[in-house]
């Protein structure tokens, strides 16, 4: 009897611990889920603003960023693979 008892106690603090680490991982998922809305409102709103020439400026950079990266890697691996251009 008194190894039934002493297993239902554990259970018991187990399922309390259990439950304590739960309710704290609410509370986090609570505030990131606050703290990425927030971030998203001001994202909208940067949008929404007069100065969405910014956006298009940003936009327009990274795509021709982006493209030049990619120019440097296609030489790059023609230098290894030895490969002529024509």
């Amino acid at each position: 009897m008194w190894l039934l008892k002493s297993l239902s106690l554990d259970i018991s603090d187990e399922v309390k611990y259990q439950d304590r680490l739960l309710l704290e991982m609410d509370d986090d998922f609570e505030k990131t889920g606050d703290f990425l809305g927030n971030t998203m409102n001001r994202v909208l709103r940067i949008g929404k603003g007069r100065y969405n020439y910014y956006t298009h400026y940003l936009s327009i950079f990274s795509i021709i960023f982006l493209y030049c990266i990619l120019l440097l890697n296609l030489v790059s691996l023609m230098k290894v693979w030895k490969v002529e251009l024509k």
